[in-house]
């Protein structure tokens, strides 16, 4: 396999957690920010980006918890186009990127991977076949794996008190679980870390 090209680092924001909405989460922002692997390598300050960012009306409600943290409302969103109309800017921006490309998303298999290929099945659509696709969480797991550090104390600074943290926890723990029957399966190629540590 030719070595990645392009790392393109996405994340969504959405209605609320997929658990608490039957699985029909919408998602109301989505950004990607695409880096090529010889400007990761070479530049010696930040390196060339390629931006998209959109932002959806998801046609429904949006969690209350959700719109404190993003500033997200079904009002402030009302003028902006629906996903199925955005389709075809997203995936000319992922096309245009140089191959092979690589999505990488923060619990990406659970959580962003699962929403987009949602939406875009929804609607009949596909995402570009050729795209590869990784989770950021299973890399830093892997990395810290043998330390004494654990991925929840990489989510807090010594700020945190421990009402933040209990309520925090709680949280992470509801994003983390597993509804893999409830989704539509993924037409992008999940890939091993040793797979792409080779990339």
């Amino acid at each position: 396999m030719a070595k990645i090209e392009t790392y393109v680092f996405f994340d969504i924001e959405t209605t609320g957690l997929p658990q608490l909405e039957l699985c029909r989460t919408k998602i109301t922002e989505l950004s990607f920010v695409a880096v090529s692997r010889e400007d990761l390598v070479t530049s010696e300050t930040l390196p060339l980006m390629n931006k998209l960012s959109l932002l959806f009306n998801p046609e429904r409600k949006i969690q209350p918890k959700v719109t404190a943290i993003t500033g997200l409302s079904i009002t402030t969103l009302k003028n902006q186009p629906i996903f199925k109309n955005r389709i075809q800017i997203i995936n000319s921006f992922l096309t245009s990127l140089p191959k092979p490309v690589c999505l990488i998303a923060h619990n990406g298999n659970r959580f962003d991977f699962k929403i987009l290929q949602a939406e875009y099945c929804d609607v009949g659509e596909h995402l570009p076949n050729d795209l590869l696709c990784l989770d950021s969480l299973t890399g830093f797991r892997k990395i810290i794996k043998d330390t004494n550090i654990t991925y929840k104390d990489l989510n807090y600074t010594s700020v945190c008190n421990k009402q933040d943290r209990q309520t925090s926890s709680q949280e992470d723990d509801e994003l983390l679980t597993d509804d893999e029957d409830k989704w539509p399966p993924l037409n992008t190629s999940a890939e091993e870390w040793l797979e792409i540590d080779k990339l």
